[in-house]
């Protein structure tokens, strides 16, 4: 049987295989052409019905927007020193946006004319809908320190705010726009030398962020594929970082970058990848990070020059099951849940006037793969996710010369 008109009888619920069908009917409707199928199309109601002769075309819907954004702070800023040891700071901002948007909707050719079947399938046909809101916050911050021979520690409260807007594909929220969102954070944290080698920087902070932005794939109710949707959520993260630099002896240097976080989410109620209302969307995770380093410059020449040698590795925690949007096409891809455990490190060799250069390097010295986030929107309907795959093992060689 010819493969578009198998296509036919499939998308009507048929058995092509049935003695129902003889090969004069089959023939019958290759010689109609695109006749046939725009009267089953027409009569079903069913759009994605088109005949044979539009194969091989591409199909789509333009959303085109315009905006004009207007972003106006006034701010003051302070820093006292109280006394010897103790200094306090603070400062505070007014800000104010106004946004002006609209979503234009037209139809996509196919073979040089309007397809008419085949529009509104993902968005509404719009000649131009407007939208205009204004939003303000008023932020600040304040900040308590103490100071003594070789250190300080401190306690600082501040907030911040991003303006609410217009999604550039979903014109519901010309009336319903998505929320500005704000934040506050709570912070306590040390920065000083101990026992004269020991640099360190460390703090602990709570932050708080209401009404956060976040881009999730969404099936609308009605529609034939995935779109980009902004939701709003609600996070409650608590955190600890640390910078540790130790000088263990004049040419050796011994780096830690460490952070960790334990964070508490709920999302408003929007429709996931397989478009089903997600409700009371919550979720409690944690995530830990660090980075080691390793920096090596003898005092020693060689070949009239000096070398160094530089060592690092990075861990990161893998959070992609924490999205509130996770499709669970992720759980087939390989690897898409890895943690980042990278290995890098660079030998180099540099003239004592500094002129000359050369360097053998490894990046991602254990092979290690991270998938990066699912971009395809066709993800759920045909199985073809899109994800970035980080580099695998590499080793090179740098020259450079210094013409100055």
């Amino acid at each position: 049987m010819d493969p578009s008109v198998g296509a036919l009888f499939e998308a009507l619920g048929l058995d092509p295989s049935s003695d129902t069908f003889s090969e004069d009917l089959v023939y019958s409707i290759l010689d109609t052409g695109d006749l046939t199928y725009d009267l089953v199309s027409a009569q079903m109601g069913i759009p994605e019905i088109i005949g044979p002769s539009y194969a091989g075309d591409f199909w789509g819907e333009d959303v085109v927007n315009t905006g004009r954004f207007v972003s106006t702070g006034l701010y003051s800023d302070i820093d006292v020193q109280l006394t010897d040891s103790w200094g306090f700071a603070a400062g505070i901002r007014y800000s104010r946006d106004d946004k002006e948007f609209s979503w234009a909707v037209s139809e996509r050719t196919l073979d040089g004319s309007s397809l008419t079947s085949m529009v509104d399938q993902l968005y509404p046909l719009l000649d131009d809908l407007n939208a205009s809101k204004t939003w303000d916050k008023l932020t600040g911050r304040a900040l308590l320190r103490y100071s003594y021979f070789d250190g300080m520690v401190y306690t600082s409260y501040s907030s911040g705010y991003k303006a609410g807007g217009y999604d550039s594909l979903n014109p519901a929220t010309a009336m319903d726009p998505f929320e500005p969102e704000s934040i506050s954070n709570i912070e306590l944290g040390y920065k000083g030398t101990l026992f004269g080698a020991l640099r360190v920087q460390a703090n602990l902070y709570q932050m708080d962020v209401t009404d956060r932005q976040e881009m999730v794939f969404s099936q609308l109710p009605g529609s034939a594929a995935l779109v980009p949707l902004v939701i709003n959520g609600d996070q409650s993260i608590f955190g600890a970082e640390m910078i540790v630099d130790w000088h263990a002896t004049d040419t050796w240097k011994l780096g830690l970058i460490t952070e960790f976080r334990d964070i508490d989410s709920e999302w408003e109620p929007f429709y996931n990848s397989q478009g089903l209302l997600t409700e009371d969307e919550t979720n409690t995770s944690s995530a830990t990070s660090y980075t080691l380093t390793s920096d090596w410059s003898p005092d020693w020449s060689f070949a009239g020059g000096f070398l160094k040698w530089h060592l690092d590795y990075v861990y990161e925690q893998n959070v992609a099951e924490d999205r509130p949007d996770l499709h669970p096409v992720a759980y087939t891809i390989p690897g898409y849940f890895n943690d980042t455990q990278v290995l890098n490190t660079r030998v180099s060799w540099q003239s004592a006037g500094g002129r000359y250069e050369a360097a053998i390097w490894g990046q991602n010295l254990t092979d290690n793969t991270t998938v990066g986030p699912i971009e395809g929107m066709a993800a759920e309907i045909l199985g073809t996710p899109t994800v970035t795959v980080s580099n695998p093992r590499t080793i090179g060689i740098d020259f450079r010369y210094s013409f100055f």
